[in-house]
């Protein structure tokens, strides 16, 4: 069973070892294969700014992943998910679609409508993942320097991953 634990500074050693297994994730956003405390420290006070909700994704009690989200994102004012990693360990398990879709049924007990996530245009793995639970892309534009792929997914219809309008990798 997916839990989602509330993830406070006391944690930031279990986050720190899950965001430094993904080494390919960390160059491509941080431009850096490992990050350090401040950096997580950093992350906590951006949340905290953008009022974003950070959570330890644990299964079978072990902790395999992190999930950031907020309802209201500063640009489209729309629920979206700041940040979702699984532990590289933990990866082509099944585990990523499992939370992900525990987060889904999360959201449509709060008859959200939609949810938006913003992806690396580099982060291949990423953009399929996403594509295959049911998002598609409503936008490209550039992020501090970097080429963003903003997607959605109306909530509004049965959890699926059939999506006709996905992202030619």
């Amino acid at each position: 069973m997916i839990e989602f634990i509330r993830n406070t500074p006391d944690r930031m050693e279990v986050e720190k070892r899950i965001v430094n297994s993904q080494q390919e994730y960390n160059l491509i956003a941080n431009g850096k294969r490992y990050i350090d405390d401040k950096d997580i420290f950093d992350q906590y006070t951006e949340a905290q700014k953008l009022k974003v909700s950070r959570y330890l994704v644990r299964y079978e009690k072990r902790y395999v992943g992190i999930l950031d989200f907020g309802m209201t994102s500063p640009r489209q004012q729309k629920p979206w998910i700041s940040l979702f990693l699984i532990a590289k360990d933990f990866q082509r398990t099944g585990i990523a679609r499992k939370t992900y879709q525990a987060f889904e049924e999360m959201l449509r007990e709060k008859q959200t409508d939609c949810i938006q996530i913003a992806v690396h245009a580099e982060n291949k793995r990423a953009l399929r993942f996403w594509n295959r639970v049911g998002f598609t892309l409503f936008q490209e534009r550039i992020y501090k320097g970097k080429r963003m792929y903003s997607m959605e997914k109306q909530l509004k219809d049965p959890i699926s991953g059939n999506n006709d309008n996905q992202i030619n990798l």
